[in-house]
């Protein structure tokens, strides 16, 4: 039997997430916020869906438990059916596991994201001009128009501006939110970097397309990585695993793959 947790956190489940921390290290930080529901046998399972558009977590402890695969086979289709436009986040070896159901044949991976970590942090082998800096709200247009565009990009979600500016709000009054400006002074690259427990997590890095290839969100990730890591934290994130230049960029800081993520949608008539 599974538990329904709606419209509340559930910090108590992250207990059930460790030794997952760093490919779900969302998940982590989903469950300490209001949810509209979360789906929990408190002991290998949890389906957690934030709110919308935003896509289901699917976590499983012991994929070898056909008991435990089979209830969340069941709670996918009773209430995040495919044909009502969800889709989930899972490791391949659950979605692999779950296609023994027939409902789940005509699904396919959209994106597969890759999970990475750094412990040992390289030297930086190429200096881009322009300097890291903290963003404040005196940029605020800009940093919402990077994260829409980040968002269209990375995930095809098309968010409402204002949407993206309490994002990018709540970031910054966060303290969280990071830019690089360039010689011309202008801002050409943005990340946010979120601290939790003995772990940065870097996301949303983004370079805004007439500035690429110049090094500019890769100095900006090195300079947070070599600050997270003289502090004593480990830098993760998540890269789309089709993007070469992305992931070619986290590899030359240091940062080693941990695991596999995968977005599973289905084709429906």
């Amino acid at each position: 039997m599974l538990t329904h947790y709606k419209n509340q956190s559930c910090e108590e489940l992250i207990e059930l997430l460790k030794g997952d921390e760093i490919t779900f290290s969302v998940l982590f930080a989903i469950l300490r916020r209001r949810c509209t529901d979360i789906f929990t046998d408190h002991e290998n399972v949890i389906l957690c869906y934030s709110n919308a558009p935003f896509p289901v977590w699917v976590w499983c402890k012991d994929m070898a438990d056909t008991k435990a695969v089979e209830l969340i086979g069941a709670c996918i289709k009773d209430h995040f059916p495919f044909e009502k436009g969800h889709y989930h986040i899972m490791i391949e070896k659950l979605w692999q596991a779950l296609k023994n159901d027939s409902y789940f044949e005509n699904t396919y991976i959209d994106i597969d994201m890759l999970s990475y970590r750094l412990d040992n942090i390289l030297p930086v082998d190429k200096i881009a001009d322009g300097k890291i800096e903290l963003a404040d709200t005196t940029d605020i247009d800009i940093f919402a128009g990077f994260f829409h565009d980040f968002e269209l990009e990375a995930e095809g979600i098309d968010h409402e501006m204002e949407y993206c500016r309490e994002h990018m709000d709540e970031a910054i009054e966060r303290n969280q939110l990071f830019a690089w400006r360039n010689e011309q002074n202008q801002l050409v690259a943005m990340t946010q970097n979120v601290k939790t427990d003995n772990f940065a997590r870097l996301s949303a890095v983004y370079t805004a397309p007439e500035y690429r290839r110049k090094g500019y969100a890769y100095n900006l990730v090195h300079s947070l990585c070599k600050t997270a890591v003289q502090s004593g934290m480990t830098p993760i994130l998540y890269a789309d695993s089709s993007y070469g230049p992305s992931n070619e960029c986290y590899k030359k800081i240091g940062f080693t793959l941990v695991d596999r993520l995968c977005h599973i949608r289905k084709y429906c008539k």
